[in-house]
């Protein structure tokens, strides 16, 4: 147990200063029990690492990560309760999804020890509120997206942007694009490098190296953690690896659902189930038309790769622009908003305003005479009336 203090000082001591996510992640800190979930590099660790070091009582917190050979042959429980014993209250538990019975022995330190506060991460494919002990009424559930563009160009130039609501942006968009330009010199400059390489903070490790390493990231969270949460057998990622190879390839598409199950040789609701499987773990993410559910075993109308970075990573150098400008607006709406497909354009947000994406020479008449309706351009600096340019929607969070 003192190697698992031991690692966790050195850790929360190493946590870098700079920058953090943790504004993104917008948690409240006074619930007793926190769920963060969110993409494999997507930062969770270095973010909760972040919180650990803020705290004005160090000695009372302490980061554990599920995945140590500690428990191969200790129980969390039994854990916790012993460093609860040492003065410790605080308790950040990584790579939940990697522990046999994780939300039991949770569900158990919650109910028996009233002053302590845990905050347990997983991978996206884990299915908190279906787990073996029912979460729900106690734990609060955050989820920490890809970087946005605003948090790119912080990483990139040290310069801090305000993130900007989307009635504002729709509102002002003409202003707020020369505002942002003035303090940045070149948003568009930057906004090419970050449809390639912007939307995992690892980037900063090796640019040259982060779209085979991102292939890699995405590969162990279908054999890692969809695996350990599914308890799926090989042969079943194998098809499901198949199944992403043809989507990143062709997204975005209206999927027939039968051929797709064909391509792989499984059933259709198996390959419904692996589509399921990978938007849970943000790899994809499937769209339905507005007004139509989208249950379990409903064909989606759209479906698209998680974000842009995704596309150069999986599609083997053939990435479709436009496609990937779609991938890039999705990827921004959805954080805090509702996003489906528009029956005469791209997209609807929040049943109320309908976009169109295109390059610079976009042309309206998709959306003509369809109310509080938008043409979002690539490639363009500056808006005028209904027309944005793609990159300002980077500063939504």
């Amino acid at each position: 147990m003192n190697d698992l203090i031991r690692e966790s000082a050195m850790l929360i001591s190493a946590a870098p200063a700079s920058y953090s996510r943790l504004d993104v992640l917008n948690a409240d800190w006074n619930n007793r029990l926190i769920a963060v979930q969110g993409h494999r590099g997507s930062g969770k660790t270095t973010a909760l690492l972040q919180y650990l070091r803020q705290q004005p009582d160090q000695s009372a917190c302490i980061y554990i990560s599920l995945d140590h050979f500690f428990f191969q042959k200790q129980s969390l429980y039994e854990t916790v309760s012993a460093l609860y014993q040492q003065g410790y209250n605080l308790f950040v538990l990584d790579e939940v999804h990697k522990y046999l019975n994780w939300s039991v022995e949770i569900k158990s330190l919650y109910d028996s020890y009233k002053k302590i506060s845990v905050i347990f991460t997983g991978s996206s494919a884990l299915q908190i509120y279906k787990s073996n002990a029912d979460l729900s009424r106690r734990a609060v559930d955050y989820h920490l997206p890809v970087l946005s563009f605003r948090e790119f160009i912080q990483l990139e130039t040290g310069i801090r942007l305000q993130p900007v609501a989307l009635e504002t942006l729709l509102k002002d968009h003409v202003d707020l694009a020369f505002s942002y330009s003035k303090k940045i010199g070149s948003p568009l400059k930057y906004f090419r490098q970050y449809m390639e390489f912007g939307c995992y903070p690892f980037y900063l490790e090796n640019k040259a190296a982060y779209s085979s390493k991102l292939m890699r990231t995405t590969n162990l969270v279908l054999e890692t953690d969809i695996a350990a949460v599914t308890n799926m057998p090989y042969h079943s990622i194998y098809k499901m690896k198949k199944l992403l190879a043809y989507i990143a390839q062709s997204v975005p598409f209206k999927p027939n659902v039968t051929r797709l199950a064909e391509a792989i040789e499984a059933k259709r609701e198996t390959t419904m189930l692996y589509l399921e499987h990978l938007q849970r773990a943000g790899i994809i993410r499937m769209l339905s038309v507005a007004g139509k559910t989208l249950g379990p075993l409903t064909k989606p109308d759209k479906i698209y790769l998680d974000n842009p970075n995704l596309a150069f990573a999986l599609a083997l150098g053939d990435v479709n622009t436009g496609n990937n400008r779609e991938a890039f607006f999705l990827s921004h709406l959805s954080k805090d908003h509702l996003v489906q497909a528009s029956p005469v354009s791209d997209f609807v947000v929040n049943e109320k305003y309908t976009f169109e994406i295109g390059g610079k020479n976009k042309q309206s008449k998709q959306v003509r005479g369809v109310t509080k309706s938008y043409v979002v351009k690539d490639d363009l600096l500056t808006g005028a009336g209904n027309e944005i340019p793609l990159w300002l929607f980077g500063m939504l969070y």
